[in-house]
């Protein structure tokens, strides 16, 4: 009985302890430095967030958040930023340690009060985590140490601007692409500054290495109306290409012709698209895009701008 007493003792002990561990949540000191990827010079006045989160899990598989702290910071002169260390009580056991550069939507304070941070909009989100669980789902490839460096990649006009650093021509590239295939009236909120300095890269100027009218060389070497629609359809998905009215122009056959302005117009505020459309008949069964009693893209268009728009 004694012996089977000082094990019970030991075992509560240990499990008291393991929950008091566990219920602390301990943050470390973070500091480090943020320069130009490119330009690789510090980069002062840097908006910061660092947000430390406890999760639930729920019955469906996904995660309740639950904030601990936010702390915001911006950056000095020298690009050197620093994070105090601090210790919360928290009754849950999976925890995360993040830190958002660049992008803020609105975080919350611990009272409930909003608190807005400044954006960086000349350069790309980053994000850096360390803990069990992460609010996306998944983790982020750079650690948030006690130490980091951090290379913001800039936001350019042109690709030029990049001088061939390859990180810096690919995020570019990429978030062109994403931005295009955005509809046009959440492109001001999803892509931001974007839109704005990266004219030239909407334009498809040559700087940007990508213009889309050779995404579609494949489709314009077609022998058949068909067989061009059927490849713009296919590409159009592959590979994620930005399509504007020179896309468009470019395609030499009819009805691929009239399913990129389709495409275009119906995620477009004005309602001129749908005239170049002509009423072709629609160049295949797939292709008819849920076609609502019509037989050509030109009267989709106006249906589904009438639908969307009241126009």
């Amino acid at each position: 009985m004694a012996l089977f007493k000082k094990i019970a003792t030991v075992a509560v002990s240990i499990f008291i302890l393991w929950a008091v561990f566990h219920s602390l949540v301990i943050g470390m000191a973070k500091n480090g430095v943020v320069v130009d990827s490119v330009t690789k010079k510090p980069l002062e006045g840097i908006y910061l967030v660092r947000a430390t989160y406890s999760y639930t899990s729920n019955l469906e598989g996904s995660y309740s958040d639950h904030p601990i702290i936010f702390d915001t910071t911006v950056t000095d002169k020298g690009g050197r930023f620093s994070f105090s260390p601090f210790v919360k009580i928290k009754l849950w056991l999976n925890k995360a340690d993040q830190l958002y550069i660049n992008s803020a939507p609105n975080y919350y304070a611990l009272d409930g009060s909003s608190r807005t941070l400044k954006l960086n909009p000349g350069y790309f989100t980053d994000e850096y985590s360390s803990g069990f669980i992460l609010p996306t789902g998944t983790t982020p490839n750079k650690p948030f140490n006690k130490y980091i460096d951090v290379n913001l990649i800039p936001i350019v006009s042109t690709l030029g601007e990049c001088k061939d650093t390859s990180e810096c021509l690919e995020k570019n590239k990429n978030y062109a692409r994403a931005c295009m295939m955005m509809p046009i009236r959440y492109q001001k909120d999803v892509c931001g500054e974007f839109s704005l300095k990266g004219t030239m890269i909407f334009k498809n100027d040559k700087t940007f290495g990508d213009d889309t009218s050779n995404d579609f060389a494949e489709c314009n070497e077609k022998t058949d109306d068909i067989s061009a629609a059927l490849c713009f359809n296919r590409k159009q998905f592959e590979v994620g290409v930005m399509l504007s009215e020179s896309t468009c122009s470019s395609l030499t056959y009819e009805s691929a012709r009239n399913l990129c302005y389709y495409i275009i117009t119906i995620n477009s505020p004005s309602n001129s698209l749908c005239d170049k459309i002509t009423k072709k008949p629609f160049p295949d069964e797939s292709l008819s895009y849920a076609s609502d009693g019509v037989s050509n893209y030109k009267d989709l268009c106006i249906k589904e701008r009438a639908r969307m728009y009241n126009q």
